[in-house]
């Protein structure tokens, strides 16, 4: 069986079209995005910050509203890594998670501007809570 130069030719250029055309949809679909915000749940109420922790915190940069009370809320599924034991200098946190569970962490009221960044505890991983 003999297989045309041309053939391969456009045999390559059809699969490179094809992976180049992936490779795009994946950076569209992933790109970097704005730091999330944290919910709101109203006036009397504080802000629910919710961070994710397992191999990585996510999101890694949340905005938040300053001037008002807020509940961090640490969400654990299967979490064996060292993002179980966070460290938030700024709270004097330094607390084991739970495998699996929620854990959550009062913060008052932080001024505009002010900034609170959570670590593993080897200090790969961190989190930062803007407060604007």
């Amino acid at each position: 069986m003999t297989i045309r130069k041309s053939t391969l030719q456009n045999l390559f250029l059809g699969a490179g079209i094809i992976i180049a055309g992936i490779f795009v949809a994946v950076l569209l679909t992933t790109g970097v995005s704005k730091p999330a915000e944290a919910v709101v749940l109203g006036l009397d109420m504080p802000q629910v910050i919710t961070i994710t922790a397992k191999a990585g915190y996510t999101p890694n940069q949340v905005t938040a509203q300053a001037n008002l009370g807020s509940i961090l809320r640490i969400v654990t599924d299967k979490t064996y890594d060292c993002t179980s034991t966070l460290r938030i200098p700024q709270l004097n946190v330094n607390r084991l998670l739970p495998n699996s569970g929620v854990t959550e962490i009062p913060v008052v009221a932080q001024a505009p501007g002010s900034e609170i960044t959570g670590t593993c505890s080897m200090g790969m991983y961190k989190f930062t809570i803007k407060f604007i």
